[in-house]
């Protein structure tokens, strides 16, 4: 059974990386329901869980996933300090960010930080060196108990995350300077599909106005 998951996994990222030409994300919905799949039976020993998780909830790179260390929680004033990513194909070494922005501090929600509570503090960082593949695998698996038949890999939850937040109407530069994009015509351009779709709420909302 396993070999067989990890071959459709496989077949899976090779699909994605020919597909390209389309932005791929959850909705809410999907979303809740990979989220109750990753935190049934947690167990701290379960790290491509947590890294999943936090992407879901942060929009993080995988690489500042694996960045991220205990001095950059601030349990206090519910904050992340995002400084630097970690290069787990090539150095296993701490990298800049990929952006100008990527440097950041970002707001995170109480169930965050006690989830990050759970994690055991072995060393500087949250995370041992994991690679992009097995996260995608247990990924994989985690979309299958969720019965999610889209086909993703990690970096959709990152776009999962963004989506959401301009759906509920976060505003642009807001989530552009969370993800710590560039500029925020990227953001723009990434996600516009979330924008034209608010553009007939909002064309109410400014009629209500006048």
């Amino acid at each position: 059974m396993q070999s067989s998951l990890k071959s459709s996994c496989t077949t899976l990222q090779k699909e994605l990386l020919l597909k390209n030409e389309e932005v791929k994300y959850l909705n809410y919905e999907e979303f809740n329901a990979l989220e109750h799949a990753l935190l049934d039976g947690l167990q701290p020993s379960y790290t491509t869980r947590y890294v999943m998780l936090l992407s879901m909830y942060t929009g993080m790179r995988f690489g500042e996933c694996l960045g991220l260390t205990w001095n950059c929680i601030n349990f206090k004033n519910k904050t992340i300090k995002i400084e630097r990513g970690f290069d787990y194909r090539f150095t296993q070494e701490f990298t800049d960010g990929k952006t100008r922005n990527a440097k950041r501090v970002i707001a995170v929600s109480d169930k965050l930080l006690e989830l990050l509570k759970t994690i055991p503090k072995e060393g500087e960082r949250l995370f041992p060196i994991m690679s992009n593949n097995s996260v995608n695998y247990a990924l994989f698996r985690a979309l299958t108990r969720a019965g999610i038949k889209k086909k993703i890999t990690f970096h959709a939850l990152r776009h999962t995350h963004a989506s959401i937040l301009l759906s509920k109407g976060i505003q642009l530069l807001t989530v552009s300077k969370r993800l710590g994009h560039a500029e925020p015509t990227i953001t723009l351009q990434t996600y516009a599909h979330i924008l034209k779709e608010k553009e007939a709420e909002e064309n109410e909302v400014i009629r209500n106005i006048f």
